[in-house]
């Protein structure tokens, strides 16, 4: 239950590391470790219909470090470039954790929230992304943010809305 969580802790710690004595791949390393030791923590809550609160806690930790990570690099990134020393591919790194913190925590919000309250928890999570990527200035977590509540905003009139009774529609 817990190596999945020792994994993406190892992994910020090795992130860490790589960024403050420029081992380029010790990075890589702690990309790879942070993306398997979050996948591994939600093993236990994905494979099972009623998983435990202690494995979605985990997870939701994962997940945390993971956009924590997400943004440390991003952020790295700026000052390498401004140091003069382009690193575009550890950029796309960063970027593709933080897409796939999202996913996984919009799975999660999918398969462990009530069906009603679905579209909510889901823009709350998209709002939550568009002000950390505004507060970050990180433009892809702002797109991610964006991307959600449009999503949100589909499922909304094309599914909830579908469900309602026609009093109830008339008014909203």
């Amino acid at each position: 239950l817990h190596l999945g969580p020792v994994w993406t802790v190892f992994g910020a710690a090795l992130l860490a590391i790589g960024l403050s004595r420029r081992v380029v791949d010790l990075r890589w390393h702690a990309f790879a470790l942070l993306a398997l030791g979050t996948l591994r923590a939600g093993r236990p809550v994905f494979s099972q219909p009623d998983a435990s609160a202690g494995a979605i806690a985990w997870l939701c930790l994962c997940i945390a470090v993971v956009y924590i990570c997400s943004l440390i690099t991003t952020r790295s990134y700026r000052s390498a470039i401004a140091a003069g020393e382009p690193r575009p591919t550890e950029d796309v790194a960063g970027n593709l954790l933080s897409a796939g913190a999202t996913a996984l925590l919009a799975l999660l919000i999918v398969q462990e929230v009530r069906d009603s309250m679905v579209t909510l928890a889901l823009g709350v999570h998209g709002l939550g992304l568009m002000v950390t990527g505004l507060l970050a200035r990180e433009r892809v977590m702002r797109l991610m943010g964006l991307a959600l509540l449009g999503a949100c905003i589909l499922k909304l009139f094309v599914v909830d809305l579908r469900e309602l009774e026609a009093l109830a529609r008339i008014f909203d």
